[in-house]
């Protein structure tokens, strides 16, 4: 999901930060392996962090504030994504 954002981003232009690290689910100390997308303007792009630590309102969705967020904490380093390839995009969200 996050390649697929990422290369949606590039394609627009707009800069972006991908990352991998871990999410950590304070109030059940869950910790899971994370990809996610920190755009300049410090918002994130997460889809999934829901599918990995449950579907709670606490937990972030979409894009956010992580600060609105503060039983989940992000930790990680940014990376170098490359984009997909088009046949390869069209596939993953069935253009």
């Amino acid at each position: 999901m996050t390649r697929i954002f990422s290369t949606i981003l590039l394609q627009h232009g707009i800069p972006h930060d991908p990352y991998f690290g871990r999410i950590i689910y304070e109030p059940s100390s869950v910790e899971v392996v994370h990809y996610w997308i920190r755009l300049r303007d410090g918002l994130m792009v997460d889809y999934r962090a829901r599918m990995w630590l449950g579907d709670s309102q606490d937990v972030p969705h979409g894009v956010f504030r992580a600060e609105d967020y503060e039983q989940v904490r992000y930790e990680g380093q940014s990376i170098e994504l490359l984009p997909l390839s088009d046949n390869l995009f069209r596939v993953l969200v069935k253009l």
